[in-house]
């Protein structure tokens, strides 16, 4: 099995179908990944979370940090795994800590593996995108204030592009109408909205 699981948000309804679709029956001897934004400044309970939905699946349990001194030990983390889970937060610093480790490249053999699940979760899906340029615009129609701020003055936001489509995720068509349309037309139709209540999944 190798498959995408992308969504904006984990809660409500969704969560049980989505983290049905992140630990599949099917992947046997399961080893779990869990890359938060932040790396080791991730808040605790977050982690606790993932520990706790870890074993509840019987699943190994590996923390990667974007943020480590020793980025080459948190690539072998990352490569004995077979699902793997990057979280949410600001994007601009997501891509940031994986390029300053180098985790870009261990993320782009991670989906070479001949058995895997990756799932994204808000800034972890527009990394799974071929762009994060969607991080930058505006959070609500007519607002000057973007959903992300970039602060590491990053110029290159090229994602991993795991997907051929960018995603606008959190849509609420009274906050974001206005915006996803403008910024969807400009890219071709090639941009999917993803309310909280929503999840996309690619089996590969």
């Amino acid at each position: 099995m190798k498959r995408l699981v992308l969504f904006s948000s984990p809660k409500g309804k969704n969560l049980e179908e989505i983290l049905d679709k992140i630990f599949p029956q099917e992947i046997e001897n399961k080893v779990f990944a869990y890359l938060p934004v932040e790396g080791k400044h991730s808040r605790q309970e977050f982690t606790e979370y993932w520990q706790e939905v870890s074993k509840k699946f019987n699943t190994e349990f590996l923390f990667i940090d974007n943020t480590s001194d020793n980025p080459q030990e948190e690539k072998e983390k990352l490569l004995r795994a077979n699902i793997l889970i990057i979280t949410g937060g600001n994007t601009f610093e997501l891509l940031n800590n994986i390029r300053q480790t180098g985790l870009d490249g261990a993320l782009l053999n991670f989906i070479k593996k001949p058995e895997f699940v990756i799932a994204g979760w808000s800034a972890g899906v527009l990394l799974m995108s071929p762009t994060i340029e969607v991080a930058g615009l505006p959070h609500r129609d007519g607002s000057k204030t973007p959903m992300d701020n970039n602060k590491w003055k990053l110029t290159d936001l090229t994602g991993l592009g795991f997907v051929d489509f960018e995603v606008f995720p959190h849509y609420d068509v009274s906050l974001h109408d206005s915006t996803y349309r403008k910024y969807n037309e400009k890219k071709s139709g090639k941009v999917r909205a993803l309310t909280d209540d929503d999840f996309i999944v690619i089996d590969l």
